[in-house]
Parts: C-alpha cells; sequence; structure tokens
C-alpha cells in the first residue's frame, strides 16, 4: 500500500453540519476502497482563481491516507459524482 495526498475543494455555502457530513463521506470512500486515513486538515476558504461550477470560493481540505494504487481510480470517480466537491486531486505522497 502507498501513501496518499487528496487534495478536495468543496462548496464554501454548505452549513457546517453539512460540511461535517461531506467530510465523512469522503474519508468513509477511503475505508470502502481498502484505504485507511492517517490524518486530515481543513485548510479554510479561499477565493478561487477562476470560476468552478460557478462558484467563486472554495472550502480546501487535504487527506493523507494509505491505499492500494487499484483503488485510487474508483474513489476518484465516486468523488466526481458529488455535486458538493468542486474539485479533487489525489498524489503520492513521496516525503512517506
Amino acid at each position: 500500500m502507498k501513501k496518499y495526498e487528496g487534495l478536495f475543494i468543496l462548496k464554501s455555502n454548505l452549513t457546517d453540519e453539512e460540511n461535517g457530513k461531506l467530510v465523512n463521506s469522503i474519508l468513509d470512500v477511503v475505508a470502502k476502497n481498502g484505504g485507511k486515513v492517517d490524518a486530515k486538515e481543513d485548510l479554510g476558504t479561499r477565493d478561487l482563481a477562476y470560476n468552478i461550477k460557478k462558484e467563486k470560493k472554495g472550502r480546501y481540505l487535504l487527506v493523507y491516507f494509505t491505499a492500494e494504487a487499484s483503488a485510487i481510480a474508483s474513489m476518484e470517480k465516486t468523488y466526481k459524482i458529488n455535486e458538493s466537491i468542486l474539485r479533487t486531486v489525489v498524489f503520492i505522497n513521496e516525503a512517506a
């Protein structure tokens, strides 16, 4: 299993409860695909460089996790269909 970092840009207009549920669903996708979440970090709300899905601001979430390489494509596919997730980038954590 390899270590990964996932950067998620979420809609900024979600309530704290909705945001909490969304973060939990993101973490659940990792677990359902045989991965393990090592840490997560809320980086706060920031202005976007350009509009994404007509949104001007986004809430950034950084997730460190361990998973099999074969599970990454399945996870990214699941994240793309969630309309509250504006962007997702998953990359290998070389430092770990």
